[in-house]
């Protein structure tokens, strides 16, 4: 696992984390998995972390208007960016934890020859509020959308069995 790179999930890691805050996951189609959401991976931590990208730009910039209109301030659970030359998504705020044994394919460009990827200001940007909702989430601030704590107990005892 690369990180930086954009991937897909496998089914079973939805299964096992049900009811923890998770982006539905879409089945595949005859068009591959184009249906699915695509998370874009950090490491903080020696923990990898996937960030939800999302194409539905309008409604994710009501989304942050409406959180910055309400605290006044930069909100940086949304970080809007370019993959593959369109504007994305990043839901900062639906992060979450996972185990290499649950990434299912890195999510590439061009026929399947070109790893998808981000510029150095949208990579650093990301990283920055990645550390932030952890760093947070460990001090017992709960930002994230999704249930980090379940999550990452579920991992550990995963890893310890």
């Amino acid at each position: 696992m690369e990180e930086n790179r954009f991937y897909f999930i496998k089914d079973e890691f939805y299964k096992r984390f049900q009811n923890c805050g998770l982006m539905e996951n879409n089945p595949d189609d005859e068009t591959g998995k184009h249906g699915r959401p695509c998370f874009y991976a950090k490491r903080i931590e020696n923990i990898i972390w996937l960030i939800p990208i999302l194409s539905k730009i309008e409604k994710y910039t009501r989304i942050y208007d409406e959180k910055i209109s309400r605290y006044k301030k930069n909100y940086d659970g949304i970080i809007f960016g370019y993959v593959n030359g369109k504007k994305r998504a990043f839901l900062v705020q639906n992060i979450f934890p996972v185990t290499e044994n649950y990434i299912d394919e890195m999510y590439m460009l061009n026929n399947s020859t070109i790893p998808a990827t981000v510029n150095k200001k949208i990579s650093e940007a990301l990283k920055k509020s990645a550390e932030k909702v952890v760093r947070l989430n460990k001090q017992g601030i709960k930002i994230s959308i999704t249930n980090i704590n379940k999550i990452l107990e579920g991992l550990k005892n995963e890893c310890s069995n």
